[in-house]
């Protein structure tokens, strides 16, 4: 069997590509060589992303573009690649992920943020628009919840996440997929699930 050419591989586009769970993902696709293509996007810069060292290479300035990917004027530089050529994968690892915020923060953050990007997914044809979301739309129960299993968000974070699942469910032509991660933790977690960690201990 021949190995597969990098131009046989897809174009990867991941927008959040510096918080947590989108470093790790970039990290994985740039070490096993998995993209012809791979560009992150975020609002902040490489440098002030506290990343560790392993991440160097596969965040670096060279795979990465700064943007707010809510703005409209911000797509073009976003999606646009070279000779015409489209992202095979966009994978939506963005949105506010701070607890206790207002309903604005977000709905402008994330919510706008999911809509502005699997518009233009649709738009451009995307293979596939995965969009991170979050298990907390499901009533909490002791009994680990199952995919069928009825929703009702007990966040406002994860009340606008599951909106736009479901509005984006609605987009004429979009190649959607849904991940609802639970609580995501590992090397250099921090926030609420690292401080819950610590004090267990």
């Amino acid at each position: 069997m021949s190995e597969s050419t990098s131009e046989d591989k897809p174009a990867v586009l991941i927008i959040g590509g510096l918080g947590y769970v989108g470093r790790f993902l970039a990290l994985h696709i740039h070490s096993h060589s998995l993209a012809s293509t791979l560009r992150l996007v975020d609002k902040q810069l490489p440098e002030l992303a506290w990343l560790a060292p392993e991440f160097k290479d596969a965040c670096s300035r060279a795979n990465f573009v700064q943007a707010d990917a809510s703005q409209e004027r911000s797509l073009p530089r976003i999606f646009d690649l070279p000779d015409g050529r489209q992202f095979d994968y966009v994978f939506n690892c963005g949105g506010e992920t701070r607890y206790s915020q207002d309903d604005e923060v977000y709905k402008l953050r994330s919510y706008n943020l999911s809509m502005a990007l699997g518009k233009e997914a649709a738009k451009r044809k995307t293979k596939s628009f995965v969009e991170v979301s979050t298990g907390m739309v499901y009533a909490p129960n002791s009994v680990p919840r199952k995919e069928t299993d009825k929703t009702k968000p007990w966040l406002k974070q994860a009340k606008w996440k599951l909106q736009a699942e479901e509005d984006l469910a609605r987009i004429p032509g979009l190649n959607l997929v849904v991940l609802r991660l639970a609580h995501v933790y590992g090397p250099y977690a921090g926030r609420w699930l690292g401080t819950q960690l610590a004090l267990a201990r």
